[in-house]
């Protein structure tokens, strides 16, 4: 079942029209906002970034990285926000392939970037002086959700992966969560890469509940 929610608490610029999924097999179970992705690439919660073919067919974000070295793309979010407890999640449908590729998902504070990301076929947790401070061998079945999350008592980012977004596996933990931030999808190629791949991003939770 689909039921169509608009989320409060935010600027009307940083609003995004979600779905809430429940499964009527388990009602238990976690919901998850899935983004109605425009026509409009990354429109209305971002704005398309750096050098990719990014399109959307509604329901997926497709970003292909031009194969020249050093070049990445995808979404940077509009607004300032910050971290909950109950986290950004986000649906990692494929990684890019290329050997040196990368797809990534990024608190984008302009100091330390906390982030997770997929490069050389591990699923890692950084910021952007040490980006594979924690790092685990990818499995695309089991690791299809990502999610920061702040552990506020302890001043943490805990990062965790799902296969469903219901079960998650806490894989590391980030000091110093920032205190506002712009969320930023991306995909991209450290050297030249002639066949770069593309990442596919489905759903994602963008702002938590009121």
């Amino acid at each position: 079942m689909h039921v169509a929610a608009q989320r409060s608490g935010y600027p009307e610029s940083a609003r995004v029209r979600t779905s809430i999924i429940v499964r009527s097999s388990d009602r238990a179970r976690l919901a998850v906002s899935r983004a109605r992705w425009s026509r409009r690439v990354c429109a209305p919660w971002a704005h398309g970034s750096g050098n990719s073919d990014s399109e959307s067919d509604g329901a997926n974000l497709v970003i292909t990285p031009h194969p020249n070295s050093g070049n990445d793309g995808g979404c940077i979010g509009n607004t300032q926000m910050s971290l909950s407890e109950m986290g950004l999640t986000v649906e990692v449908a494929q990684v890019v392939s290329a050997a040196s590729g990368y797809t990534r998902f990024t608190l984008d504070d302009a100091n330390r970037y906390p982030r997770m990301e997929v490069t050389e076929n591990m699923l890692n947790l950084g910021v952007l002086s040490s980006p594979t401070f924690r790092s685990v061998p990818y499995v695309a079945a089991d690791m299809r959700w990502w999610r920061l999350r702040l552990d506020r008592p302890r001043s943490k980012i805990i990062g965790e992966y799902s296969a469903d977004a219901t079960t998650w596996i806490n894989f590391g933990e980030l000091s110093n969560p920032p205190s506002s931030f712009r969320v930023a999808i991306e995909a991209g190629v450290r050297v030249t890469e002639p066949t770069p791949g593309t990442a596919v991003i489905g759903a994602f939770h963008l702002c938590p509940p009121p």
